[in-house]
């Protein structure tokens, strides 16, 4: 498999800006193939007319700097909120703060929070654990080789 590796910002902006179709090439399992995840994606669909559409949506509506700048409060109240709870539990003097939960919580409520109002995510509950613990298999099985991954003539 060839590999390159950019060292520098303007190398970076020259290859993923002029060069974006001769680095799109990416291999995945067929496990992602299964249910046709890899045709509705942004991240694993193949370069063609659909897939322009929705980097440009993308890009347009959730990275550009106006929505960025327009979540700034939002993102600021969420890290605000963990700030207080570690401090919280800092001043309690409980035995072990698992930054991980902490940290997987405040991201999960920003994003939450920005597309439904809602928070889902809380810094210590079960539920909170239970729906790390769930995105976490998903990413584990995603990522599992299959059999059908190495014996090739099955494609």
């Amino acid at each position: 498999m060839t590999t390159i590796v950019i060292s520098s910002p303007d190398m970076a902006k020259e290859a993923l800006h002029k060069h974006d179709f001769a680095f799109l090439g990416r291999t995945f399992s067929h496990s992602l193939q299964t249910f046709d995840h890899h045709r509705l994606s942004v991240i694993f669909s193949d370069p063609s007319v659909h897939w322009k559409t929705l980097r440009r949506t993308c890009v347009s509506k959730i990275l550009s700097s106006f929505q960025l700048d327009s979540t700034q409060n939002l993102r600021l109240r969420k890290l605000q909120e963990m700030l207080e709870y570690v401090n919280e539990c800092c001043k309690k003097g409980d035995d072990a703060l698992h930054i991980r939960e902490v940290t997987f919580a405040t991201c999960i409520n920003s994003l939450f929070s920005k597309l439904f109002s809602i928070d889902v995510h809380g810094f210590s509950s079960d539920l909170s654990r239970e729906f790390r613990d769930s995105i976490w298999g998903i990413m584990e099985e995603v990522g599992k080789p299959n059999v059908v991954d190495f014996l090739l003539f099955f494609e």
